[in-house]
């Protein structure tokens, strides 16, 4: 894998779920409380209600952080299966740790919107594994790539990982695919054509799905893996999790 992702399940005691994710120069701590009894104003009959908040690394959280947070409430309400707690409350929080220097002081404007991007895959993934440790149920799990297309030579690769050359950044994309190989989000910023978005497409599905290669290791959880695509990291790191707690469970 081009990118060094790391996780750690269950962080923290106290709240249902947590999840640590590292991924781009970003670091994000997940917190997952829930099913917990929903205000009456929030009472959905047939679904749970899902709350989303993130909190910057620095100071308080304004218009960027509610754009993230409608953006990912998009993307994990197919994920979660909401009807199995009809009337209750999902909180998640997250907790930005850490960003890379160049991102600690973009607020506005357009390089502020590559920040957001690139931090999509650390909040989405984080996300989803402190869901799985809260035991919420879930329908799939998903995987997102932040992208980066080099003006004039059409060029993709990693948003801040240095793939893209030092190329001027044409645009930037963050996709997100199910297991099932849907696509759940796209997020993107800067300009772009047919054939641009057809490239990061294919990008985007060939570092979200395709199995098997022989990647850079990635760690899954405490257990090292080979597999090259994000959904095989996902994975492996949910099941190293497992692994863990079935040999608590036999101990104990």
């Amino acid at each position: 894998m081009p990118s060094h992702q790391s996780a750690q399940v269950n962080t923290l005691p106290h709240p249902d779920g947590s999840a640590t994710v590292s991924s781009n120069g970003y670091t994000v701590l997940c917190t997952v409380n829930g099913p917990l009894e929903a205000q009456r104003r929030d009472e959905q009959p047939l679904e749970a209600f899902i709350e989303v908040h993130i909190r910057p690394a620095n100071g308080v959280g304004g218009p960027p952080e509610r754009s993230l947070e409608s953006t990912l409430l998009s993307f994990l309400h197919p994920i979660i299966l909401t009807p199995a707690l009809p009337r209750s409350l999902i909180q998640i929080t997250l907790q930005i740790l850490s960003v890379p220097p160049t991102a600690q002081t973009l607020r506005t404007g357009s390089a502020a919107s590559v920040a957001r991007i690139a931090l999509l895959p650390s909040l989405a993934h984080a996300a989803q594994l402190a869901l799985l440790a809260a035991r919420i149920p879930m329908r799939t799990v998903a995987c997102v790539a932040s992208l980066a297309v080099v003006e004039g030579t059409g060029e993709v690769g990693v948003v801040g990982v240095g793939e893209t050359g030092g190329g001027k950044v044409e645009a930037v994309h963050a996709v997100g695919y199910s297991r099932q190989g849907k696509c759940l989000l796209w997020e993107m910023s800067g300009r772009g054509d047919g054939r641009g978005m057809k490239a990061v497409e294919g990008e985007a599905r060939r570092r979200c799905l395709v199995e098997g290669g022989k990647g850079e290791d990635v760690v899954m959880g405490g257990v090292e893996g080979r597999r090259e695509d994000l959904m095989g990291w996902l994975e492996g790191t949910i099941g190293g999790w497992l692994k863990g707690q079935q040999r608590w469970k036999g101990e104990s």
